[in-house]
């Protein structure tokens, strides 16, 4: 994958906060693993996983509002100490995605927006041979909102990337 859009200077300097987009299934973790792999100064924080730290249960719902507690405070904390970090979730509302953009703007220098353009049929056939399989309806919901209401640089974003 190619990532010239991620300048080397802002690289050095931190606070580059990336938010990706996408439906589950879209590939959003490979392509966050992928800039990890290539740039070793990111960190990856995912409400998913902090859920499970939390709950014990990657899709128990019940605990969010600690969770993303935990998930604004560790976007903030990672940006003011001068780390990039990639915000790892489905995105696909744009009310999620401002405030994101609310809470890291006085932090983060450069904030990009990747969205995964994966046709729903892939989607789905790749959540079909994950561990957690999401149901196929709330795929399909999550595609057509972020159709109907795609990521737009007026949200707060330097650059908008798809893949």
């Amino acid at each position: 994958m190619n990532f010239d859009f991620i300048n080397t200077l802002d690289l050095e300097h931190g606070g580059i906060l990336i938010i990706m987009v996408g439906p589950p299934g879209s590939g959003k973790t490979t392509i966050a693993e992928s800039i990890c792999d290539k740039f070793d100064n990111f960190v990856i924080i995912s409400p998913d996983k902090i859920r499970e730290e939390v709950t014990g249960d990657i899709s128990n719902q019940t605990q969010n509002d600690v969770v993303f507690g935990r998930v604004y405070g560790q976007l903030r904390t990672n940006l003011e100490n001068g780390k990039n970090v990639i915000y790892d979730a489905t995105n696909c509302r744009s009310t999620y995605r401002y405030k994101i953009i609310d809470v890291c703007k006085d932090y983060a220098y450069t904030i990009i927006c990747i969205m995964s353009t994966t046709p729903i049929s892939e989607c789905i056939r790749r959540n079909d041979e994950r561990s957690r399989i999401v149901p196929e309806d709330v795929i399909e919901k999550m595609y057509f909102n972020l159709r109907k209401h795609p990521p737009i640089i007026f949200e707060g974003y330097d650059l908008i990337a798809r893949f």
